[in-house]
C-alpha cells in the first residue's frame, strides 16, 4: 500500500509531548488537593489547577495514540496476523515490565520513603494486593490496562470496527460509564474505561487514510473551545454532593478528554505536515526513543526527590522544575544502565537474541 512507507511524524510529536506532560504532571502532584503522600511547606493553587487540567487528557492521549498506531500496524502494514504471536509480543512488551518494575523498583523505593499504605505490610502482602490485584502500584497501572485493551480489540475488532464512528463513540462512552461496576482486579475497570480513546485513535487513523489533513484551522479552534468548556465545567462542579452534578462531571470530563485529544492530535498533525523537520530534531527523536523507559522509571524518582526536600521552604516553581529534570535525566540514566547490562533488557520489554559464538546479547 502507498502509506506503508509513510513516516508517522505526528506520532513522534504527540508521544514526546505526552510523555513530557505526564512527567510534568507527576512533578507537580505534591501540590494536588487529591494527593497526600508528602506535603510541601508552600502550597500552590496554580499547580493544583494545572494538574487537574493535565489529568483530563494525559492518559486518554496515550491510549488514543496506541489505537492510532494499532491501525497503522494492523491494517496498513498487515502486521499482527498471528493471534498468539501478537499476544505474546504485547505480554513481553507490557506485562513483564509491569511485574519487573513493580517488584524490583517501585515497591522497594516506596518502602524506603515510608510510603502511605505500605507501613506494617509484608512484601508478600504488597505483592498480592498491590501488584497482582492492582490496589496501588502507581503509574504502572497503564501497562496491564493497555495490554487488556489490545487483546480486547484484537479479538473483537471484526465486530467493533463495523460501527459507524458516531455509534462506536456512543457505544464506548456507555461502556466507559458502566465500567465502574466492573471488578477493579488487575485494572479491569480502567481498561474498559479507556477503551473509548483507543477506538477513537483507530478511527482517526482510518480517516487519515482517506484524507491526510483531516482538520483545518477552524476545526482546531472549535476543539480548543470545546476542550475549555469541558475542562472548566468539570473542574468547576467537581466534588459536589449531588448525583445530578456528579453525572454532569462525568459528561464534561468525557467532553474535555475527547476534545483535548482531538485538538492535540490535529495540532501536531498539522505541524508535522507543515514542517516535517520538527520530528527530525535530535532531542525530540531521542526523547521519543526513550519515552517508554521514561514512563517506567520516572514516578518513583518523584517520591525520592520529594522525600528529601519536603521539610524545606522552596518555591513551587523550583520544586516542579527541579523534580521534572531529575525525572527525565534519572530515567534516561537508568535506561542506559539497563541497556549496558543488556541481560536485564527483558525487564523493560525488550526482546533479546543471544549469539553464543560472540557471547553478545543483541536487542531486537
Amino acid at each position: 500500500m502507498k502509506n506503508n512507507t509513510k513516516k508517522l511524524n505526528e506520532v513522534v510529536l504527540i508521544r514526546v509531548f505526552t510523555i513530557l506532560v505526564v512527567v510534568l504532571g507527576h512533578s507537580m502532584i505534591v501540590y494536588s488537593s487529591n494527593w497526600s503522600t508528602f506535603e510541601m511547606q508552600i502550597g500552590s493553587s496554580f499547580f493544583n489547577n494545572l494538574k487537574r487540567y493535565i489529568d483530563i487528557f494525559q492518559m486518554p492521549l496515550f491510549i488514543f495514540i496506541s489505537g492510532y498506531i494499532y491501525h497503522f500496524n494492523r491494517i496498513e502494514m498487515s502486521k499482527y496476523q498471528n493471534k498468539n504471536r501478537f499476544i505474546k509480543g504485547k505480554f513481553i512488551r507490557l506485562i513483564i515490565p509491569y511485574f519487573s518494575i513493580a517488584i524490583l523498583y517501585v515497591i522497594p523505593i516506596r518502602f524506603l520513603i515510608d510510603y502511605n499504605g505500605y507501613q506494617g505490610k509484608s512484601f508478600m502482602e504488597l505483592l498480592v494486593n498491590n501488584v497482582f490485584l492492582g490496589e496501588d502500584i502507581g503509574h504502572l497501572w497503564f501497562l496491564p490496562s493497555i495490554f487488556t485493551i489490545f487483546v480486547i480489540f484484537y479479538l473483537f475488532e471484526r465486530f467493533i470496527f463495523k460501527f459507524p464512528i458516531i455509534v462506536g463513540i456512543l457505544f464506548f462512552v456507555g461502556i466507559s460509564t458502566l465500567s465502574g461496576f466492573l471488578p477493579a482486579v488487575f485494572f479491569i475497570q480502567k481498561s474498559f474505561n479507556y477503551l473509548l480513546y483507543f477506538y477513537v485513535g483507530f478511527k482517526i487513523r482510518a480517516l487519515v487514510q482517506q484524507k491526510e489533513d483531516i482538520g483545518n484551522t477552524s476545526i482546531i479552534i472549535a476543539l480548543f473551545v470545546l476542550q475549555f468548556i469541558g475542562v472548566w465545567f468539570s473542574m468547576a462542579i467537581a466534588g459536589q454532593n449531588s448525583a445530578v452534578l456528579n453525572g454532569l462531571v462525568l459528561i464534561f470530563n468525557k467532553l474535555g478528554s475527547l476534545s483535548s485529544i482531538l485538538f492535540f492530535y490535529l495540532l501536531f498533525n498539522k505541524m508535522s505536515i507543515k514542517k516535517e523537520s520538527f520530528a527530525d530534531n535530535k532531542i525530540i527523536k531521542y526523547i521519543d526513543k526513550e519515552s517508554f523507559q521514561i514512563y517506567l522509571f520516572h514516578s518513583p524518582i518523584v517520591y525520592i526527590v520529594l522525600y528529601f526536600i519536603q521539610d524545606y521552604i522552596i518555591d513551587p516553581f523550583v520544586v516542579v522544575a527541579g523534580t521534572f529534570l531529575c525525572c527525565i535525566l534519572g530515567s534516561i540514566l537508568l535506561s542506559k544502565l539497563i541497556e549496558y547490562l543488556a541481560v536485564f533488557n527483558i525487564c523493560i520489554g525488550k526482546k533479546q537474541k543471544i549469539y553464543k559464538q560472540k557471547e553478545l546479547i543483541v536487542n531486537e
